[in-house]
């Protein structure tokens, strides 16, 4: 079974504040999904300068190799600190420093890189990327108990899950890398392999690569990563489909895209991460809270006259930096959910007064 640590209230070690830290990246998945379904996107590669980070911008490969090379510190500096280690924990913590090793070695060796990425954006990744590390290479350094590590047998299928999963993106990134002739700066259509059903299939690779990882540390906090990351990759891979979709409407490609091609993962296309993100991000809490779902038609719910209005007519706007969205993202979801709930109260007090009358 996979380890949960016990939830203490009382004052926090390293471990639980790890364990805490990756819950509430976690539960913050459907508001990344929800800012990049909804054309807040992050600052880098074709939304440098769409997207609404307009902060300073600087050359990519400088921000990339930041980024990575911030999280892997901390996953050196967790493993190197240990006065002892057995086999489980060198196995994860250097495992998650390996990932972020061949990370770098993409952005140095692999990668071709044609603009700039804002500074703001590439901190703000960086954090994410430092909290995750550290929670999965610290659960695994100190926070797993013997008899809930793995078995070998785990251990193996996730180093194969995990590698399957590396081997995958540093294929697709090489087919990215080659599209273009040297000096040639303009995006083209990929192709090869799982080009011809998605677009991002080295997200779906990516992807694979957190949940070995997970199957391979046993712990929840892999579990966390997982969905935390998929939320990101989701909206991320049907927002780069958007993007293609509008600059093949402008002809600006020299071929044209592959037919049913869909975000990331072959056979659900965007409108399914669409409807996740509004039967999610919003309405899973409401509902729960309120006991009346989020409606947007005219049908009312039983015993709720009132109906909450659209939501693609609040969209979110920012501040200037992704962290200003994420909090306005999650203040309009608050104000919602309260809205509603008076809303809510309001219909069964207007019933209670009929029924007296």
């Amino acid at each position: 079974m996979v380890y949960v640590p016990p939830l203490s209230f009382e004052f926090a070690s390293a471990g639980e504040c790890a364990w805490y830290a990756s819950l509430f990246l976690a539960v913050l998945a459907p508001v990344t999904l929800h800012a990049e379904l909804s054309g807040q996107n992050s600052g880098y590669s074709k939304f440098t300068s769409n997207g609404p980070d307009k902060s300073v911008p600087i050359p990519t490969r400088v921000g990339m190799f930041f980024l990575y090379f911030c999280p892997l510190i901390v996953a050196l500096a967790v493993h190197f600190s240990a006065v002892e280690s057995s086999t489980y924990n060198n196995v994860v913590v250097l495992n998650i420093a390996a990932h972020f090793v061949k990370r770098i070695a993409e952005v140095l060796f692999v990668h071709k890189y044609s603009g700039s990425m804002n500074v703001n954006t590439t901190i703000l990744i960086a954090l994410v990327y430092c909290l995750h590390s550290f929670a999965n290479s610290y659960t695994a350094q100190y926070d797993m108990p013997l008899e809930h590590q793995p078995s070998s047998w785990q251990q193996q299928v996730g180093f194969l899950v995990l590698w399957f999963g590396e081997f995958g993106t540093v294929y697709y990134h090489n087919l990215l890398a080659n599209l273009r002739q040297p000096g040639d700066k303009r995006y083209k259509v990929p192709s090869g392999g799982l080009f011809k059903y998605v677009c991002c299939p080295h997200y779906l690779f990516e992807l694979i690569a957190f949940i070995g990882l997970a199957i391979l540390s046993n712990h929840v906090v892999g579990i966390t990563t997982v969905i935390s990351m998929t939320g990101y990759l989701l909206g991320r891979s049907a927002a780069t489909l958007k993007w293609y979709q509008e600059k093949a409407k402008a002809k600006t490609f020299d071929t044209a895209l592959p037919q049913s091609w869909h975000a990331m993962v072959p056979g659900i296309c965007q409108s399914v991460l669409t409807a996740t993100l509004r039967g999610v991000a919003v309405s899973v809490h409401t509902e729960h809270i309120t006991g009346c779902p989020i409606r947007h038609t005219p049908t009312p719910h039983p015993g709720c006259d009132h109906t909450l209005p659209d939501l693609r007519a609040f969209p979110l706007r920012w501040g200037g930096t992704p962290l200003h969205s994420l909090k306005l993202a999650v203040f309009k979801s608050t104000l919602i959910m309260h809205w509603h709930g008076f809303r809510h109260r309001m219909g069964v007090l207007e019933s209670r007064e009929d029924v007296s009358r």
